[in-house]
């Protein structure tokens, strides 16, 4: 049994709203997140689930959601560990997306969500570093967050990095300049942020997606755009002093 068109209106758009302020405000999230349940649940696209065992990456979510429940078995931090696996709720979204009946217009919606969010906190970040945005200062050390912490950011602005190299190509949801344009923002605030697993991210996943996405002549070109990339992040202040707090935490963890 499938929902009419007048719930339809509303369920597409609260399901990209958490995406567009993820980075903006966890409570905004999370009210969109609950307010989205309730029209999921009234819609009954719910009674599809059965449509969920044959996406491919599935079992893949299940086996890395499996992965943070067993490692509540030794962490000494059971705290730390309960915050984390209330965030998993999140993994819900994805099972829920999977039942709904998706057009072109649906999927433009929320990519277009997902990086106006990013750019809209990267514009705010911006505007704290040059101390015209007196409303969240930037503490001392950090790049500009915006209103998030920067392990979230750094990995958030590497995913939409990854969408933007498939649209580059494809155009399917943003005109290429746009594309380029919101790309190097992205990678300024990257770099600036200060990330540790958004770098790793970075440089272990955009030269795949390049090499997958760009065959022939235009591969090399492709890498040369990585390279200049990794080059960028060897070069930024910023990267360096993360770099070198690894060093040290390894020094300290060596040393008991």
């Amino acid at each position: 049994m499938k929902s009419g068109n007048r719930i339809d209106a509303w369920l597409f758009p609260l399901f990209a709203l958490p995406l567009f302020v993820a980075t903006l405000s966890t409570a905004a999230a999370n009210i969109f997140g609950f307010i989205f349940l309730l029209v999921y649940l009234a819609s009954g696209y719910w009674r599809e689930w059965r449509t969920v065992l044959s996406r491919a990456w599935f079992w893949p979510l299940i086996a890395l959601l499996a992965i943070n429940f067993l490692g509540m078995l030794w962490t000494q931090d059971t705290a730390r560990g309960l915050e984390l696996l209330v965030k998993l709720k999140w993994a819900l979204f994805a099972l829920a997306g999977a039942t709904l009946p998706w057009s072109r217009k649906h999927f433009i919606l929320l990519v277009r969500l997902f990086l106006a969010g990013i750019a809209v906190n990267a514009i705010i970040g911006g505007l704290q570093m040059l101390h015209l945005y007196p409303w969240r200062i930037v503490p001392p050390g950090d790049g500009p967050l915006g209103y998030t912490n920067r392990i979230f950011l750094s990995m958030t602005l590497t995913s939409a990095m990854l969408w933007i190299a498939y649209d580059i190509k494809n155009k399917v949801v943003l005109p290429r300049a746009l594309n380029i344009a919101l790309a190097l923002i992205f990678f300024v605030q990257l770099i600036s942020a200060g990330g540790r697993a958004g770098y790793l991210s970075f440089v272990l996943l955009i030269p795949i997606a390049l090499w997958m996405l760009y065959p022939g002549r235009w591969r090399m070109w492709a890498m040369v755009v990585v390279a200049v990339g990794v080059i960028g992040l060897g070069m930024s202040p910023q990267v360096q002093k993360r770099i070198q707090d690894v060093r040290t935490d390894l020094q300290q963890y060596q040393a008991g």
